[in-house]
């Protein structure tokens, strides 16, 4: 079989269902998939499921580990290439014609050891909204036009060469809650192999995030990189430190100059909400934007900063 896909799943029973039922829609008559569901210790286990033309095996983990999760989808699956899909997204009808056809034409690369298509934040309410606008600053590979190489590919919807990679180690370990998928995009670049960004398939995430939930994702985001620094730090520069330091140099300056730099704070948000919003937003649309590019850097950095100081991730 030529592709098998895995799910990592923690407390989202709902949000499975609705994934295999978009996989399923997405299958011609005849087609069959293999779906590996990595239950990651949920509180409220996830069921056995079926549907007609998936081939569902849920298996049961009591470790909470993501790295081990996908290291074990990898050396469970027998396909030739794996796809992880997170369990908040879902696919469109014409989803596995299309991965099949650019599988089909990857067959002369076998330096490919990955690639994706655009992920797309279809979440609801106005925090979605404005991270939508915001494009390449916090929602990347939105809109592709070509295929191109990139040193980085996240795990939310990936096709991964499985026995390659297996054969480079897989996922490093130690990454038990965020930084696995930086992690093996460093160990797969650097070990003279690529990654690839497509413009299709399309994967649209229907992310129900609160506003602190954003920021602990950014936190998360901000304490990967620097972990994954510190365990290859033959493949980074200075500049993967510098929301830390800025943070770090940020509060130095507070303290020294409290009311000017908050002046500035303020001027800086309004400054980017006015030249550098979406047109098409409303003012209230682009005040909250430049508020979430300001405290994403902000919350960014201090994770930078816990990474580089707490020695587990």
């Amino acid at each position: 079989m030529r592709l098998s896909v895995a799910v990592v799943v923690r407390n989202d029973k709902s949000g499975v269902e609705r994934l295999l039922n978009s996989l399923q829609r997405s299958l011609c008559s005849d087609a069959k998939l293999d779906i590996l569901i990595i239950d990651n210790d949920s509180t409220v286990p996830i069921p056995q499921m079926t549907r007609s033309n998936l081939n569902i095996h849920v298996l049961k983990r009591t470790r909470n580990s993501m790295c081990e999760a996908r290291q074990q989808a990898l050396q469970t699956a027998t396909s030739e290439w794996l796809a992880f899909l997170d369990s908040d997204c879902f696919v469109p009808r014409s989803w596995h014609q299309e991965v099949i056809s650019r599988i089909n034409s990857l067959d002369q690369y076998q330096n490919v050891l990955a690639w994706s298509g655009p992920n797309r934040n279809r979440g609801p309410g106005l925090l979605n909204a404005c991270i939508r606008e915001l494009g390449g600053y916090f929602a990347p590979h939105q809109k592709i036009m070509s295929i191109y190489e990139v040193a980085h590919l996240p795990t939310a919807a990936i096709f991964y060469r499985r026995e390659a990679v297996l054969k480079l180690g897989g996922f490093p370990s130690g990454f038990d809650e965020v930084g696995e998928d930086l992690a093996l995009s460093k160990r797969i670049v650097h070990s003279g192999h690529q990654l690839l960004l497509t413009p299709r398939p399309v994967v649209a995430h229907q992310q129900k995030q609160s506003w602190m939930e954003w920021l602990k994702r950014m936190e998360r985001y901000g304490k990967a990189q620097s972990v994954v620094a510190k365990k290859f730090p033959e493949h980074f520069t200075q500049r993967n430190f510098i929301p830390a330091f800025a943070l770090l140099s940020g509060l130095v300056l507070f303290l020294i100059y409290p009311l000017l730099i908050t002046v500035l704070s303020l001027f800086g948000v309004l400054a980017w909400a006015i030249f550098r919003g979406a047109k098409r937003q409303q003012p209230l649309e682009r005040i909250v934007a430049a508020f979430i590019v300001a405290t994403s850097i902000i919350v960014y950095g201090w994770g930078s900063l816990k990474g580089l100081i707490v020695r587990k991730s």
